[in-house]
């Protein structure tokens, strides 16, 4: 009997915590997605608009409970407060509280932007076009200013940074004290400020990197109108404003020396030939390598460790050993998928460390097919074609061992020559054996549309440390002639008080640059430039120095001024001629030589619709 009835008693628990289990306590599954977005209820929040208002905090209800997401890049407050005010939310309730010991200021209108940071709790969908708006003095302000930052090098929007509007006109007044108002750009760098009141003001933007709304030229862009703005009667829209980097000196922002044989070095910005300072080991032979704001070392000598100065930066770089592994090593030719080498162009072979001695007897060029079993992987080619002219280069007997007595070692180019046979005994190239630091060059005119191989045999190349290659075959072509045509360009509507910069690109790469000196230069023309797609950078170059140089806030000097435009595709057998207007003028009827562009605004990439003429 009393086993029945624990049996009964089991099995009604049972049930009961089966049908609880059933039981949802959540929302129901399925039906239609919620795409609502929370609404402000507007009789139990803080009551917006309103004037001689000294509130303590702001708190905004909900019709349906809420989060926060990325408040405190979400939720702007202008005028700013030196201190962060406490934002916080719980249920359906958002309550910005605002410091205590900092007093709002007198007859300011107060906007907070909430953004996309106030989102449902189910689905995140964001409250839009939220603010809230109120005012210290008898009225509401009323005014409105907009506008757009870009990147004054490359003309690009940019997003995310801030704007700042100054009631104080003192020049000084972006290093010591917070704006009146700011604004932030969308994703399109577009700045709008509300609730603005009448007055004068100056305007500076800024990708305020530490958040503490003061100007650190030294790390921080900006940007900054000449002048200040008045605003009175009406709005004021269509502004722009250049951002750029503030150049101070050069410095060295990275170092490695963990590779035995090289010391790396990064600067902020690139310098053509920079000098270092040793301070020890007493003699510290280096060959020195500039590529755009890399630097590198090369040197021969084992060593514990390297002291240099270089302007205000102190280097202690501790070295490591050269091990017998080290001078195993082979060195290798950097690799290339595609070589393809203009008729009129030089082959270049780029490799992983300085050439010492070359033995053109183990070097040859061919047509004739090489056994597969010759084969090497360690193809490996860049060509000269897109920079141009072949440099001029001090020439040195071939087989001349280079060394630190005949060497330069911090800037000049070494360099061999030698006539290599071509391995068909009944014929022979005659062809010009260059070299710089790294890179191997076979000068030629060659013979268009025709396949070449290049075979370096084992021990052809030494480096500065002794090593050998192995062998190397390069397989390349040349291209054909008609594959090669000429861009004639002219400016007009520009100030002859400056020379202007022309670089040629492709693929945003400048491949040719040519320096407009003034008013009587005809036309500048780029020669033999592959066919395909080009775009033109025109710098004004207000400072003669011959490329592009920033601004800075404290000369109160603008960056110099860039316009791009985008060419028509240069094809073969048609010479492409053009002239490019700098200012905005009115439209120019096209004539049977060219078309002029004209370019209303700073850095405007605009199309160009243009004339193809062959001479």
């Amino acid at each position: 009997m009393i086993r029945k009835y624990w049996l009964h008693l089991l099995l009604i628990l049972s049930v009961a915590l089966l049908l609880q289990n059933c039981a949802s306590t959540g929302s129901p599954s399925g039906g239609p997605k919620d795409i609502t977005p929370p609404k402000v209820v507007t009789e139990k929040s803080t009551t917006n608009f309103q004037t001689n208002f000294f509130p303590n905090k702001i708190e905004l209800v909900f019709d349906e409970w809420i989060t926060l997401k990325n408040q405190q890049k979400e939720i702007l407050i202008s005028p700013p407060f030196f201190k962060k005010p406490d934002i916080s939310y719980r249920g359906k309730k958002v309550t910005i509280a605002f410091p205590k010991d900092e007093p709002l200021r007198e007859n300011a209108t107060y906007i907070i932007e909430y953004g996309k940071s106030v989102v449902d709790f189910t689905e995140s969908n964001p409250a839009e076009d939220l603010f809230f708006v109120f005012s210290t003095g008898d009225h509401i302000d009323s005014m409105e200013v907009s506008g757009t930052v870009v990147d004054a090098y490359t003309g690009d929007k940019v997003s995310d940074v801030y704007v700042f509007m100054y009631d104080d006109l003192n020049d000084s007044i972006a290093y010591e004290d917070k704006p009146f108002y700011f604004a932030k750009t969308d994703k399109n760098g577009e700045f709008t400020f509300k609730y603005v009141k009448k007055d004068s003001f100056q305007i500076i933007s800024l990708d305020d990197k530490n958040f503490n709304y003061l100007l650190d030229e030294s790390f921080e862009r900006h940007a900054f109108l000449d002048s200040a703005i008045n605003l009175q009667s009406e709005n004021i829209e269509g502004l722009e404003l250049a951002l750029f980097q503030q150049v101070l000196d050069a410095q060295i922002a990275e170092f490695d020396g963990r590779k035995p044989g090289v010391i790396q070095l990064k600067l902020t910005l690139p310098v053509a030939n920079p000098e270092f300072q040793i301070l020890y080991p007493d003699s510290f032979y280096y060959y020195q390598e500039v590529k755009e704001d890399s630097v590198f070392l090369w040197y021969t000598d084992p060593l514990d460790s390297v002291g240099l100065i270089y302007k205000y930066d102190t280097l202690d770089i501790r070295l490591p050993e050269f091990e017998d592994s080290f001078y195993k090593r082979k060195i290798k030719a950097k690799k290339a998928e595609k070589i393809n080498v203009a008729p009129f162009d030089t082959l270049g072979i780029f490799f992983t460390s300085p050439i010492s001695t070359i033995d053109t007897s183990l070097i040859y060029l061919t047509n004739m097919p090489v056994r597969k079993e010759q084969r090497d992987t360690s193809k490996a080619v860049d060509t000269l074609s897109e920079k141009g002219a072949v440099d001029t280069l001090n020439r040195k007997d071939i087989q001349k061992e280079i060394t630190p007595d005949t060497l330069l070692l911090v800037q000049d180019t070494i360099v061999q020559d030698s006539v290599i046979e071509d391995i068909f005994g009944d014929s022979t190239f005659q062809k010009l054996v260059d070299f710089d630091l790294r890179e191997l060059k076979i000068i030629k005119e060659w013979e268009e549309d025709k396949a070449y191989r290049l075979i370096i045999d084992s021990f052809a190349i030494v480096d500065i440390y002794g090593r050998s290659n192995p062998q190397i075959i390069i397989d390349f072509k040349t291209d054909k002639e008609d594959q090669y045509e000429n861009i004639s360009l002219a400016l007009s509507n520009i100030d002859s008080m400056y020379q202007y910069v022309i670089e040629l690109m492709s693929n945003s790469k400048v491949v040719r640059k040519a320096i407009w000196e003034s008013s009587d230069t005809s036309a500048v023309t780029f020669e033999r430039m592959k066919i395909g797609n080009y775009q033109v950078r025109v710098i004004e170059d207000r400072d003669g120095n011959g490329e592009w140089t920033t601004g800075s806030y404290s000369e109160r000097r603008q960056p110099e001024r860039i316009k791009e435009y985008n060419l028509n595709d240069l094809v073969s057998d048609w010479e492409l001629v053009l002239t490019l207007s700098w200012k905005e003028e009115e439209e120019t009827p096209i004539d049977t030589m060219n078309t002029e562009i004209p370019i209303d605004s700073l850095n405007l990439k605009l199309p160009l619709d243009s004339l193809e003429i062959k001479d």
